[in-house]
């Protein structure tokens, strides 16, 4: 299971390396990130994604609700963000597999994401 292929889509370089190092840390070691939703798009074609990690809004030109929307996968998607509107919120709902996660993001809440996104949770 840990040799998923996850995928960390946010605009900050910052983020990206502090998620993929919390992915790295549990294990996850085949963990492929970008910084906005067309390049999430692109990788998604190319490669089969078992989990994505996504800020809510990536760049300014595609937000995560769109990106996710357009994205080829199956896999279940963790929105990150400062804030969620109602209105994101009820996008988000209608996707199916997806878990959200408040930044600052800590390593117990993306654990408990991915635990709960890919089904582990009892």
């Amino acid at each position: 299971m840990k040799n998923m292929k996850v995928l960390v889509v946010d605009a900050e370089s910052k983020n990206r390396e502090t998620i993929k190092k919390m992915l790295f840390e549990f294990n996850y070691s085949n963990v492929i990130c970008c910084s906005n939703g067309f390049d999430a798009i692109n990788i998604s074609r190319l490669e089969k994604m078992d989990l994505i990690v996504m800020d809510l809004l990536p760049n300014e030109k595609l937000d995560g609700v769109e990106t996710a929307k357009l994205i080829s996968t199956n896999a279940p998607i963790i929105f990150i963000s400062n804030t969620f509107s109602a209105e994101a919120n009820e996008e988000l709902n209608a996707l199916k597999k997806v878990s959200f996660v408040m930044k600052p993001i800590t390593q117990i809440s993306l654990k408990n994401a991915i635990e709960n996104a890919l089904g582990l949770c009892k």
